[in-house]
């Protein structure tokens, strides 16, 4: 009759929902975890205990004052559940100290007690609601250490800001009905809001249950929050970021910030030239959206935007350093990264003065990979240093203005005598050059010269005539184009005579640059009488050609794109008031042709054609092949021999062989230049070739000028 009338009583107060009443029958350990709120019935209610007739089916004595009572509820006592009362020291009056509930978990059946749940319950209720106060130091009594000590660590409007986009609007009408799985020291509660499901994790500590994380399924996936101890970490990192750049604290943006970022842009950066706000001066709503290896930070200053990117630790979990900073600038509406902001105007800089110097290594080092490719990478040394540029000079440097378009900056500069703008390309996190724009100083004139399209073609054009200079055929594989070196270079050893031609044009200088259109190049009209007329067909999409002019003839020369890199693939002739254009191409395959044929004559007669009247022997081209031993000509096909030799100068408009001797003093003086490189010819007598070298063929240095 004991148990009978102490659990009666505790049940009438559950039916009746009166906490007060199971107050008096409940130990105070009970009371502790699952009576200590208000509205505990609500609670005790969503736990569905059952209600109405039992009968108590066994009594088991613990002790003197602890016993465990099994009752039955409903027919054949379907439903069981087991009170456990003690005896209170005070009033002798036995009280409910717990309840035992049998649950199914999938296909298992655990006994789980109500104060643990209740426990669970009224904790997550408690923290809910001291959150939607304005007690942050209530709230954060509810949270673990981790948790509260990165959620303290925020400014309190962005901390209030992160909480109702959690937490939601304030609703007493709503009940709090959450959903509660419980495992251990672990459990996990869901909770349905308005704006979406509320995720909450707690942790058992000394028997008190703390939230150790937070998330939120909201209905619009642009909102959710996987994590907001993560969010709160990575957000503290931004805000500490920004703190330390207002004061100036060189180490604490060292700690926060990813090594290679830090020493790409920020290692030798003034911070003082790029104001940021302060996390007194943000906006209390921080974006944070985290993906699989990073997580980018939204903050929003009085006047500009501020993105970061953070990269989480290899070796930590929850450990983010800034790895990028872009920054938006709403008065100028521009987009501009931070170490393209701090470095672009000193890497600017260095470049135009590498490039005034012609230095290298340095150019190579401070350009993008496309400029290097197509410009440094395919000029030697020498090369650089007289291939023409496409401004006069760059002495007393300025900068005028910086223009940041995301991650892309224009350095507008001004010399002495030009004016450009050097632009930048932010390759992670490292500015580079990718061109130099030349501005036209004429007036109502706005085009400009761009330094990759003018040294692109100019330079293989150069490289191939320093080889022709030097007598190198094989290093003009990667400066033709397949089909000139199929069909010219790679069948010889020597350079044809023709392709002298080539190098004493380009000794002129004062290269142009010109691309011409495929379709607009099939369709010419012919010229009128007196112009030379170039009929040929255009098969490249767009060709490319440098023109180089003397007095008396022009030489154009084509440029197709294989493998991505220009490559020359002929060069033609055209003299003044003349209808009849010359392939350098097609007679430097004449001059071949012209030698193996000499070749054979002399294989079979078995003898070496020598000039005609026995003049001085003139400088030998670089045969090779060993040169045949000199044999003296026989008289009778003498006139035979006079002939041929007449007929090829003729042709080739060159001096007669008689004519043909080039000494020193016969050289023009500005092809007179010094050349540490250049190797001399030996001045012996020609073998296997009619043809005598011209005056030019003197192989000197290509002049600047």
């Amino acid at each position: 009759m004991t148990e009978k009338r102490t659990i009666t009583a505790f049940q009438e107060g559950l039916q009746a929902g009166d906490v007060v009443a199971l107050r008096e029958k409940a130990s105070d350990n009970f009371e502790q975890h699952a009576l200590r709120h208000p509205k505990s019935n609500d609670s005790l209610e969503q736990l569905k205990l059952p209600d109405g007739e039992f009968e108590i089916l066994n009594v088991e004595d613990v002790s003197k004052t602890d016993k465990k009572v099994t009752i039955g509820f409903g027919e054949d006592n379907r439903r069981k559940i087991q009170y456990r009362l003690v005896k209170n020291e005070v009033t002798k009056k036995w009280e409910v100290d717990d309840i035992y509930l049998r649950q199914r978990s999938g296909e298992k059946t655990i006994t789980m007690p109500v104060t643990e749940q209740m426990n669970v319950l009224l904790s997550s209720r408690e923290f809910y609601e001291a959150w939607q106060g304005s007690n942050r130091e209530q709230a954060l009594s509810y949270c673990d250490d981790k948790l509260a000590a990165a959620l303290s660590k925020l400014p309190p409007s962005v901390l209030a800001s992160q909480v109702t986009r959690i937490v939601g609007k304030s609703d007493n009408a709503t009940k709090y009905r959450p959903e509660v799985h419980i495992s251990g020291d672990r459990a996990f509660v869901k909770l349905n809001r308005p704006h979406g499901k509320m995720e909450v994790s707690l942790i058992k500590t000394n028997d008190k249950w703390l939230v150790n994380d937070l998330g939120l399924d909201s209905r619009d996936s642009e909102y959710n929050i996987v994590s907001l101890l993560k969010t709160a970490t990575i957000a503290n990192q931004a805000i500490v970021f920004l703190d330390a750049w207002k004061a100036n604290d060189r180490a604490t943006v060292k700690e926060v910030t990813d090594k290679r970022f830090y020493d790409a842009g920020l290692e030798t950066a003034e911070f003082q030239d790029m104001a940021m706000p302060s996390s007194i001066d943000i906006d209390s709503f921080v974006e944070v959206k985290m993906l699989e290896e990073r997580a980018d930070v939204v903050l929003n200053g009085p006047d500009r935007t501020i993105r970061m990117t953070l990269k989480n630790l290899e070796d930590a979990d929850n450990e983010f350093r800034v790895a990028e900073v872009i920054l938006y600038d709403v008065k100028q509406d521009q987009t501009l990264s931070l170490t393209s902001a701090l470095s672009a105007r000193p890497v600017a800089m260095h470049f135009v003065q590498s490039l005034q110097e012609r230095d290298k290594k340095m150019l190579q080092f401070g350009s993008t990979r496309d400029l290097h490719e197509k410009t440094w990478n395919r000029a030697s040394t020498q090369t650089l240093s007289i291939v023409p540029m496409p401004f006069a000079d760059l002495t007393n440097v300025k900068v005028e203005e910086t223009q940041f378009l995301g991650s892309v900056t224009h350095i507008h500069m001004k010399s002495d005598t030009e004016k450009f703008t050097v632009v930048l390309h932010d390759i992670n996190g490292k500015v580079l050059v990718d061109d130099l724009l030349v501005h036209s100083q004429k007036p109502g004139d706005a085009s400009s010269k761009s330094l990759k399209d003018h040294l692109g073609p100019i330079i293989p054009v150069y490289e191939l005539a320093s080889n022709i200079h030097h007598n190198q055929t094989n290093s003009t594989l990667r400066l033709v184009t397949d089909d000139f070196y199929d069909r010219v270079f790679s069948l010889s050893k020597t350079m044809p005579p023709s392709a002298y031609e080539f190098l004493k044009f380009v000794s002129l200088g004062n290269p142009k640059v010109e691309k011409i259109d495929a379709e607009a190049a099939n369709n010419l009209k012919a010229l009128p009488t007196g112009q030379s007329i170039v009929a040929r067909h255009v098969t490249a999409e767009n060709e490319t050609i440098v023109k180089f002019e003397s007095p008396t003839a022009t030489m154009l020369v084509t440029l197709h794109i294989e493998q991505g890199l220009l490559r020359v693939d002929d060069a033609i002739v055209s003299e003044r008031n003349s209808e009849i254009a010359k392939r350098l191409k097609q007679s430097m395959r004449m001059d071949m042709a012209s030698a193996r044929t000499q070749n054979m004559i002399q294989t079979v007669s078995g003898e070496i054609r020598t000039l005609p009247d026995e003049k001085p022997p003139m400088q030998k081209l670089q045969a090779s092949h060993t040169p045949l031993k000199q044999l003296t000509p026989t008289p009778s096909p003498a006139q035979q021999d006079q002939n041929i030799v007449t007929a090829y100068y003729e042709e080739s408009n060159a001096p007669q062989p008689s004519a043909v001797k080039t000494t020193s003093a016969q050289v023009p003086q500005e092809m007179n230049l010094s050349c540490q490189d250049c190797q001399p010819v030996p001045t012996e007598e020609i073998t296997g070739s009619l043809t005598p070298q011209p005056e030019y063929l003197l192989l000197q240095p290509i002049p600047t000028e």
